[in-house]
């Protein structure tokens, strides 16, 4: 069997803690961090808001996906990527060729983490009511999500415990377990 990618990309709704987490996985294996929305931003010089409102969406999903394609240039990176990167075709061809992690928060949660962020209220598929919003997006990519190698269950799980987890899933497939293997905070221990 051969090894698996030395790439983790981190997919699931704003708010389910991808940046966060991912920033501290990624530090505990030693790997370098991308956050996918901060080289967008980086890239084109304007903030993901701009980029939606004067560009449109589609714009953003190909700035996204060359956002996507460019960290997974090198191994050993943990990619955070946005809520909805695995809307648009190339970047789930990419997202595919490494080790995909949901961090599956339920809506609520993620509105909860999301109230206390700044730059919620930028982000363009979240105006309104921030939760419905969030229910909403998740019916629409749960699919999507689900396809994920592995699914982690980031519900009443502080950013450390989830980052174990990451590498935990990591671990996993570095030693050829199987994918599809949900951790919930209370089997992790037991693995």
């Amino acid at each position: 069997m051969a090894a698996p990618p030395r790439r983790i990309f981190l997919v699931g709704l704003s708010g389910s803690g991808k940046t966060t987490a991912g920033r501290i996985a990624a530090e505990r294996l030693g790997w370098a961090f991308v956050d996918t929305d901060r080289e967008i931003e980086t890239t084109v010089g304007r903030e993901i808001a701009d980029v939606f409102e004067n560009d449109g969406e589609d714009s953003f999903r190909a700035a996204e996906a060359h956002a996507v394609a460019t960290a997974a240039v090198d191994d050993e990176v943990v990619v955070s990527t946005g809520g909805g990167a695995l809307t648009h075709e190339p970047s789930r061809r990419v997202i595919a060729g490494g080790i995909a992690i949901w961090l599956d928060a339920s809506p609520e949660r993620a509105a909860e983490r999301l109230a206390n962020d700044s730059k919620t209220e930028t982000r363009p598929l979240l105006q309104g009511d921030l939760r419905g919003r969030l229910q909403q997006l998740f019916w629409e990519r749960e699919a999507l999500y689900r396809r994920a190698d592995f699914t982690i269950d980031v519900d009443g799980r502080s950013p450390e415990e989830t980052a174990d987890a990451i590498v935990a899933c990591w671990e996993r497939a570095l030693a050829g377990h199987a994918p599809d293997v949900t951790f919930s905070p209370d089997r992790l221990e037991t693995l």
